[in-house]
């Protein structure tokens, strides 16, 4: 059996090849969704965060989603969860999403579902005084 070795490329597989969606192009089809990452430091995205989703995007994602973002200091799961909803914390997103291009939040609110501490630093099972939202 003989080895051919194509010398001319075919067609790029659609999952390469650029979209625009609302006016944003995408260089590929590929996405990072959102993973929950517990690293925020007062609701701020860190360091982490820019490692974190920037590898993706160096990677060759042609968009990477950020956690869920909570909107209002209330609306957090955990005290360890990011935010949008200061200046400072606008800024810091700022940076990662820079890194990252194109990031997208995914915004959020934990509404009843809200914990004190993050699952890897015991918070299942200890609610917040105020809930936010219909109670059960």
């Amino acid at each position: 059996m003989d080895a051919t070795i194509m010398t001319e490329p075919g067609p790029s597989p659609l999952l390469f090849t650029p979209m625009t969606i609302r006016g944003l192009t995408i260089r590929n089809r590929i996405a990072v969704s959102p993973m929950s990452q517990y690293s925020a430091v007062d609701a701020a995205p860190t360091d982490w965060h820019l490692v974190h989703l920037g590898k993706f995007a160096m990677g060759g994602a042609g968009i990477v989603f950020c956690e869920e973002t909570s909107v209002s200091q209330r609306s957090r799961k955990t005290y360890d969860c990011p935010g949008i909803y200061t200046d400072e914390q606008a800024k810091a997103w700022r940076r990662t999403s820079h890194a990252a291009w194109p990031c997208r939040a995914q915004g959020g609110h934990a509404g009843t579902l809200g914990w004190l501490r993050a699952p890897q630093r015991g918070g299942c099972g200890e609610r917040p005084c105020a809930l936010v939202g219909p109670c059960p």
